[in-house]
């Protein structure tokens, strides 16, 4: 069958073989052509963020993504008309296709980063029971599930299909100053015009938030003042070798003199604190 966009057809049988146990998205993040994807123990929004899975193609964001159940749009799950494919009868799915470029021209705005279709088997029949549980090497992140499918024929043109599913999935408590592979690495900008545009260090943190709550935009002295975690005191937000508070043209170094700097940097700490 000719199609007008080019596009990935993926069964079941081949999406547990990427990450076996995983949700679908993680499976579906073993293709190339998802990265960023939000998982239920991977959710990179804010902490009032809605808990969920939510694709992402080529990086360019969720609300991009086009996610539909048989060809059909389905109610986002998040206030960004994201959708939740951890509401999708996972069992009956049949295949998933994956439209690999981009299809805003035929889709719609929401379709820039490409679409992806779960299909359903709607001939399904007979009984289907799964399960699985896992664990994370470091001992947490326990999760488990359990779905059943089932389907029958009554006459010629009638077929009737039901799932039920239940999952269950433990948050990863390690801190990561008790991993000794993490150390947050980014990029910042250099302020030694004569070298590279950007720098590669570790312990890297955005300078606008903080877990406790930090103070800006009153321009007084209470400005990028942090909370600390009691809520009673504030305290300097600590910098370190390369640091920007989006103030434009001016560059905080600790020890050093003020230079010139692009505003909305990030800031990269000498050592790691289980705080960021």
């Amino acid at each position: 069958m000719a199609e007008p966009t080019p596009v990935t057809v993926v069964t079941p049988e081949e999406l547990s073989s990427f990450d076996p146990g995983g949700t679908v998205s993680e499976q579906l993040d073993a293709l190339p052509q998802f990265f960023g994807t939000v998982t239920a123990q991977r959710n990179v929004g804010s902490l009032a963020s809605t808990v969920g899975s939510f694709l992402n193609m080529r990086s360019l964001g969720t609300q991009r993504t086009l996610t539909l159940l048989d060809g059909a749009r389905m109610a986002p799950g998040d206030k960004r008309g994201a959708v939740n494919v951890d509401t999708f009868p996972t069992a009956l799915v049949r295949t998933v296709d994956v439209v690999t470029g981009g299809a805003s021209a035929a889709y719609g705005a929401d379709a820039l980063g490409g679409v992806t279709n779960f299909i359903i088997d709607r001939e399904f029949q007979g009984l289907k029971i799964q399960t699985g549980t896992g664990i994370m090497e470091t001992g947490d992140g326990f999760r488990w599930n359990a779905s059943v499918a089932g389907g029958f024929q009554i006459g010629d043109r009638l077929n009737i299909i039901g799932s039920l599913e239940a999952r269950q999935i433990d948050q990863i408590d390690l801190s990561p100053d008790e991993v000794d592979w993490y150390q947050r690495w980014g990029w910042v900008t250099n302020p030694d015009k004569s070298g590279p545009k950007r720098l590669t260090v570790p312990n890297v943190a955005p300078t606008d938030r903080h877990a406790f709550g930090i103070i800006q935009g009153t321009r007084t002295v209470l400005d990028n003042m942090v909370f600390n975690q009691e809520g009673t005191q504030v305290q300097a937000f600590r910098g370190g070798e390369y640091t920007n508070f989006r103030r434009p043209n001016e560059l905080a170094t600790a020890g050093g003199p003020r230079r010139s700097w692009r505003s909305r940097q990030t800031v990269a700490f000498r050592s790691t604190d289980r705080r960021w």
